[in-house]
This record gives C-alpha cells, sequence and structure tokens, in this order.
C-alpha cells in the first residue's frame, strides 16, 4: 500500500507499453491522480472488436445447513445511472509523464467480463436519477482517423466499459446513449485514433463532479483491438485494458472510493459518505474509524444507503469486532450479527458480489470453511473484476492451507491494484513466509505505512523474526502490545479470533511470543521487585 492519507491521492499519469510484467515484491507507485487542469484527451484508436456475453454463474447443489445463502440467478448487470442536465462541452488533454509496468495477472479472470450484445448493454442504463450513489457517465468516445474513423469501435468500447463498471455495485454507470450527465456526475472520456501506419492510440480520462478537474488520465500508444489481440495477458489490448480501468476506477479503493472519501469524509450526514467511510477503515483500520463507521451506517445516513450496500458494511465491520475483540456494540455477538447481515445484504441483492464476500467471511470465522470458500467462489464469479474479492478469497485459501493456490490469487490482485489495504500485505507476506521466500516476503511488508493495526505490526513481526533483526522484532513487539496487551498475555486466544490453520496460529503465536519475550522478562522482574 502506498503511503498517502486517508482518502487522498497523488498526481500520476502513466504510459503502458507492450511489455510483461512482473510478479511484484512491492507496490507499484501507480498513485491516483487529482490534477487542477482541464485539457484534452490524448488521442487513440480501437478497431472492431467483438463483445460477448458474460457466463453465467454456476448454480450449487441445494443445502440443508442453515449457512447455505439463498440461490442468485445468473447475474443481472446492475442499475445503470441516467442523469439529466445541459450538456458537458469539455476537451481534455492526456498527458503521458510516467511509464509503468504493465497490468498482468489475468488468468483467473480470463474472458469472464466480456461486454453483452448491444441490445443488452442499452437495457441496463435503467434510470436512477434519485439514486444517492456516486454516478459515472462513459461518453461517446471520439473517433478519430482521417477518412475512416473507428466510430463503430468507439461505441463499442464505451459500452465495453459501461457493462464493466456496472459489475460493481458502489457506483452508479450511464452510457453514451442515456441522457446528458448533471453536474454532480463523473465523466469518462476518450478519443481513439487510427494512424497513418495502421496502428491504434488510445486516450482516457476520469473527470470530478462539478470542478471537472482530471483525477486519472491514461494513455495507450500501442493499443491493441480485440479482433488483433494476441493475448488476454498483453497489456495494451482491449481486454486488459477494460478490465485494468474498470479496476483502477471502481474498486472499492480505487479512484472514485478516494475522491468520495475525500469529499464526505468530514460530513458523514448523507447515505453516501457513511459507504466510503467505511471503506476508508480497510486503508488504516483503527479503533476510532471503526466507531465513527458503525455509527454512521447504523445512524439516519446509513439508512439513505441501498440496504445490500448498509448490511455488506456492517457484516464486514462485526467481524472486525470479533477478530479484535474490540469496540462491542450491543444485541447479538459479533459473528451471530455478520452473519445475520451478509444473508440481509444477499436477500436484498442476490447477485451482488459484495454480499456473497461478506457471507464468505462470516462462515470462515465461524469455522465453516468449505462453504466460506463456496460463498468466496460465487462472489467471484458475480464479479470477476473485483480484486477486493480475490485478494480476501486468497486470504482465506492462506488461512486454510492451500498456500501457494492462496498466494496466486493475492498476487494476482496485488499486481492489479494501485493501492491496496494492509491486511492484503499482510497475507503476501505470510504466504511468502511460508514458502520460505523471506525476501518476498520482506518487500510485502516494506509496503504496509500503517501501524495501526495488529496485522501491519505482525507482518513487521514475521519478518524482522526471517531476518534475524532482533531490535526490529522487538519495536513491533512492544506496538503490538500497546495496541493491545493482551498479545503480551495470551497471544493464542488473540490469534486464534482470526481463523488460521493449526500449523499457521502456531508460527504466529511462536512470533508474538518471541517479539515479547523481553517485555515478560521486564514485567517479571518488576513483579519480583514489588514483591521483595
Amino acid at each position: 500500500m502506498i503511503a498517502m492519507p486517508t482518502g487522498g491521492y497523488l498526481p500520476t499519469f502513466s504510459l503502458v507499453r507492450r511489455c510483461a510484467k512482473s510478479s511484484r515484491g512491492a507496490s507499484n507507485d501507480n498513485h491516483i491522480g487529482h490534477i487542477g487542469a482541464h485539457e484534452d484527451v490524448a488521442s487513440g484508436e480501437l478497431a472492431h472488436a467483438p463483445i460477448e456475453q458474460p457466463p453465467p454463474v454456476a448454480d450449487e447443489p441445494e443445502s440443508a445447513d442453515a449457512s447455505q445463502e439463498p440461490e442468485p440467478a445468473p447475474p443481472p448487470q446492475p442499475d445503470v445511472a441516467a442523469r439529466r442536465g445541459a450538456p458537458l462541452v469539455l476537451a481534455l488533454a492526456l498527458a503521458c509523464v510516467a511509464a509503468l509496468a504493465a497490468v498482468g495477472g489475468v488468468a483467473f479472470v480470463r474472458g469472464a467480463f466480456d461486454a453483452p450484445r448491444e441490445t443488452d448493454a442499452r437495457a441496463i442504463q435503467t434510470s436512477v436519477a434519485d439514486s444517492i450513489l456516486p454516478v459515472v457517465y462513459v461518453t461517446q468516445f471520439e473517433a478519430v482517423g482521417g477518412d475512416n474513423p473507428p466510430t463503430e469501435a468507439a461505441r463499442r468500447l464505451a459500452e465495453r466499459l459501461v457493462v464493466a463498471f456496472s459489475r460493481f455495485g458502489d457506483i452508479r454507470v450511464a452510457g453514451p446513449s442515456a441522457p446528458p450527465p448533471d453536474a454532480g456526475s463523473y465523466l469518462l472520456r476518450g478519443r481513439l485514433t487510427r494512424q497513418q501506419d495502421g496502428n491504434y492510440r488510445l486516450g482516457i480520462a476520469l473527470l470530478a463532479p462539478g470542478t471537472r478537474e482530471i483525477l486519472l488520465a491514461r494513455e495507450y500508444p500501442s493499443f491493441q483491438p480485440s479482433d488483433a489481440e494476441p493475448a488476454a495477458a498483453d497489456p495494451t489490448g482491449e481486454q486488459s485494458v477494460v478490465r485494468a480501468l474498470a479496476i483502477e476506477i471502481a474498486q472499492p479503493l480505487g479512484v472514485i472510493s478516494a475522491d468520495q472519501a475525500a469529499r464526505f469524509g468530514k460530513d458523514p450526514s448523507s447515505g453516501p459518505a457513511c459507504l466510503f467511510i467505511a471503506q476508508s477503515y480497510w486503508r488504516a483500520p483503527t479503533r476510532p474509524k471503526h466507531a465513527e463507521a458503525v455509527a454512521c451506517l447504523t445512524g439516519a445516513a446509513g439508512a439513505k444507503l441501498p440496504p445490500v450496500l448498509a448490511e455488506t458494511q456492517l457484516s464486514m465491520l462485526a467481524l472486525d469486532e470479533y477478530r479484535n475483540d474490540d469496540n462491542p456494540q450491543p444485541g447479538p455477538a459479533p459473528l451471530d450479527r455478520a452473519l445475520s447481515h451478509a444473508r440481509a445484504a444477499i436477500a436484498a441483492a442476490p447477485t451482488n458480489a459484495r454480499a456473497h464476500q461478506a457471507l464468505m467471511d462470516a462462515l470462515f470465522l465461524r469455522g465453516q470453511t468449505d462453504e466460506a470458500l463456496r460463498a468466496g467462489e460465487r462472489a467471484l464469479a458475480l464479479n470477476p473484476l473485483d480484486m477486493d474479492i480475490l485478494a480476501d478469497y486468497g486470504a482465506r485459501l492462506v488461512q486454510s492451507g492451500r498456500v501457494r493456490e492462496g498466494r496466486a490469487r493475492l498476487i494476482e490482485a496485488a499486481d492489479a491494484l494501485p493501492i491496496h489495504a494492509p491486511w492484503h500485505d499482510f497475507y503476501l507476506t505470510l504466504s511468502a513466509i511460508l514458502l520460505g521466500d523471506d525476501a518476498a516476503a520482506l518487500a510485502h511488508a516494506q509496503n504496509i505505512v500503517s501501524d495501526s493495526d495488529p496485522l501491519s505490526l505482525l507482518a513487521c513481526i514475521l519478518t524482522a523474526r526471517a531476518a534475524g533483526a532482533q531490535e526490529q522484532l522487538e519495536a513491533c513487539g512492544r506496538k503490538l502490545t500497546a495496541l493491545d496487551p493482551r498479545y503480551l498475555t495470551q497471544p493464542r486466544d488473540m490469534l486464534a479470533r482470526r481463523a488460521f490453520s493449526p500449523d499457521v496460529l502456531a508460527l504466529l503465536t511462536a512470533a508474538v511470543e518471541s517479539a515479547t519475550r523481553s517485555q515478560r522478562s521486564e514485567n517479571r522482574a518488576a513483579i519480583s521487585a514489588t514483591a521483595g
């Protein structure tokens, strides 16, 4: 995770070149930009590309188990906003000033997010003019190419992005055929250019509501249309570009989430504020942030949210209440509340991927590992573009002893995400330690900028112990016990709340005991001195 304040983001543009991306041990510097300028989008182009239906979600066998969630139908596309307002005539420019490694790791989701046919893409543009969620308006992309501009390709690319964005339930999206957007919508603009040499360029920019500042700008100087794409992993191919943009913009820790958190962070009086306050908690988890998110979601502002979103966030926060045995809420035990909230979320929206993610985590902490992993697989089938779900599923695999498989999912998600939460880096660190790759573990741990939550400090303890860095080991141990003294007196009990497999639990317990050995000696000496 890059060093940045909650809700903040730093300016960056990127030039995407055709080169392979290596599995990283450290996060990339793909910071999200908030640029105080209004410029023209650089030229780019896309040739005609076939658009396919996404595969249906596989049904699971019926079960009498009470944990079995309702059976969703094949995922329909979520509501798409069509907001009315004066047409916005705005020229953009795309500057390319930083070279980034290409976005890779599409093996797990390959082919799973191709857009529906044109009629289906239009059908999902249901008016949600009264929606309190942020709306992204994908404009008709400009087509440039002399006497033969790629007009049809531009239209199809825009629709494909509409469908990709619509898989995320935290936002609403409208396409070019919707009524003009109002000033409160985000705008996604692009230019596709067929060059004289037959190659293609694509320029993309995301504009903020109201000010129309550029939040994100991307240029693909060697863009590859789908019908000429040599491989799904080609970072300049249409499939990879659509995937990368959807992940970077619509992901819970993506551009829109960060921008919304910055806008509403100081005024939790509206519904959307609660959602993004809750999402911000995972960037740097602290007790005050947890209490703030719960209070917002359970108050009048949270009642304005669509039920599926509020219930999902409350489920996840209840699970962290249990993991840390902290910030107790009234009513049933936190694990029972978490499961109840997850089921309520699925009942409200059976095809919402994040609701099934919440169910996965709730079942996992209850020891129902197989049922939990099935819920995670269903969540990924509903939205294979959600890297937060993929990383969470990978973490559950690591916890349950399927370390190599889980690490592969964690790396795939890390390679695709510009920003990821401390828990994600912890499980990358843990999986590397379990596989004997201490160098990779250290690189992952160094990405964590938070020291306000147990997992971040556990990553520090694991890598310091592996490196034999005794001073750092003890320093991280002292921070952990200052955060929660129970890690000094009952580390195994605290770690067991996270449902690690027996081998992983033993490893982590030994690491914490090693990090706190000097503190325990000091305590015994103090007790002896007092008694004497």
